[in-house]
This record gives C-alpha cells, structure tokens and sequence, in this order.
C-alpha cells in the first residue's frame, strides 16, 4: 500500500496561470494532492495579477469553490502580498509529473502545472453544483432563464483568437460539419453560437448550417469568462470546443442527461460524451 505523509504542517503551493478553464484544472490538480498528503494549499496568483491580458485574470476568484474544497482552507497570495503565516517556510520546486508520482510529503512543494487530465475532478467527486458565480448580473440570468425554457436550441462553443497558430490549432470546417449533421439528426434546428470571433466562426459555417436558425448571443459584447462558462452549462444538447472552458462546460453541465459533442481525446474525455474526430 503507498505509504502517504498526513502531517499537515506541510504546505503545497500553486503557481497558477492561463484563463478559466486552466485555472479550475490547475486548482483541482493542487486540491487533489493537497487532500492526499493532507497538506495546507496555496495559490500564488502573481502571474493572473500582472498578466497584460484581461482575459488571464484571477477568473475563479468569481466563483464558489467551499462545496470543492469543503472545510479545507485555501490561502491566496502574490509575491507582493506573501502570507505572514508562510514567512520563513522554504519551498522546493517539483515538476508536474514528479507531483504525481510523489509517494511521502517531507518537504513544502512548489510547482507550475496544466493539470489537463478528467480524472482530478472526477477522483474529487466535483458534481454538476461546484464552481457557480458567486454573483449572477441580470442579464445573465435572464439568459439562462430562456436557456431553460428551450431544451431544443443547442450551445455551440467556437473558440479561435489565440489558438491560431498554436500546435493544437482550432477545431476545422470538417469537424464543424460533423458536429452540424449530428445536430441535425438529433433534430436540432436552432443554435446558439458563442465566439471570440463572430467573422471568423460565420465563415467556418457558412454552407454547413443552412438548415439552421443561428444566432450570435455575444454579437454585441463577448461575455466575461465566468459569466460565459455559467451560460455555457444550462444547454442541454452542447457543441464543445477544444477549449479548457469548454471541457468545464461540458463536465459542469446543470442538466440530468445533457448531450455532448466533444473532440476530446482520451485523457479529457468521458462517458457518454459523443466524440466527433
């Protein structure tokens, strides 16, 4: 049997960074080990607070993580804000991978991570609930209001903008088509599409959605990513992307039986989402 450390004056510390999506699998990965060593957490979040994008701001700061971590204290700092409690603890750097194969906690740990793999929040047992807005605007709830009351219409999530040019890329105009003609023969007939970039996802679907009633619900102003994510899980029948928002919609989604088209591979994905190559 692994022999594990439960001697909790040990800490773990967390250097977190990337948008929403990352930021709650990079937390569930760090809650996790936390947990198994019975650790203390701390997240630094010095990268989210001096990052030039507005996008990379602390995102889960909005959320309602108390059913996640449940009587565990979380401790948030930056490296300008350092906690007086921590001063003078010593952290040794550990690598992602060196985290997972740790057998004993002797030391207090740092580390930097993606965390991309379902079986962290699965092991944690996150239900559908965790992670809601710990505040709702109106409009927002409005939406979700009318999300609700039309099972028919289907979310499509479409995410281009910076994951041009990277070495996943964005999803292609074929596997839009897929994911369309599976639409299609689940008898969807009204989409709501969700997009950094309303030109580029009209182009990508041009020809492809002709059967449909599509509409922008961010054509005048692109919601914040929390809010985004919140609306995003109330779609009965939802169209991911091959965003880590995306997968959090999908794996949070509020309704008993939700239908998932996803391009997941086997670390990301689960049953019974319908993966579309």
């Amino acid at each position: 049997m692994r022999k594990i450390s439960k001697d909790a004056d040990h800490s773990l510390k967390l250097f977190m960074r990337g948008g929403l999506g990352n930021q709650l699998f990079q937390f569930s990965g760090a809650l996790f080990y936390a947990k198994r060593f019975s650790a203390k957490l701390i997240v630094n979040e010095t990268a989210l607070v001096r990052h030039l994008d507005s996008s990379r701001q602390n995102w889960i700061s909005r959320l309602n993580i108390s059913s996640v971590t449940e009587k565990m204290e979380v401790a948030w700092e930056t490296d300008k804000r350092m906690l007086r409690s921590f001063h003078g603890k010593s952290f040794q750097n550990i690598e992602e991978y060196e985290l997972a194969n740790l057998i004993t906690l002797e030391n207090n740990l740092s580390f930097r991570g993606w965390f991309q793999y379902s079986s962290y929040p699965t092991k944690l047992s996150i239900d559908r609930n965790a992670f809601s807005p710990l505040y709702i605007p109106e409009n927002v709830l409005q939406q979700t209001i009318e999300i609700r009351k039309s099972p028919e219409v289907a979310g499509i999530h479409m995410r281009f903008g910076d994951f041009k040019g990277t070495s996943w890329g964005t999803l292609s105009k074929n596997w839009y088509e897929k994911a369309f003609r599976k639409l299609e023969e689940n008898g969807v007939t009204y989409v709501h599409i969700f997009t950094d970039e309303i030109d580029v996802a009209r182009e990508m679907i041009s020809g492809i959605s002709n059967k449909f009633s599509v509409e922008f619900p961010e054509a005048k102003r692109n919601l914040d990513p929390d809010a985004l994510l919140w609306i995003l899980r109330h779609y009965k029948t939802f169209v991911s992307s091959n965003s880590t928002l995306s997968w959090w919609a999908s794996y949070l989604n509020l309704n008993e039986e939700p239908i998932i088209y996803c391009p997941w591979e086997e670390n990301l994905f689960l049953a019974p989402w319908i993966k579309i190559e």
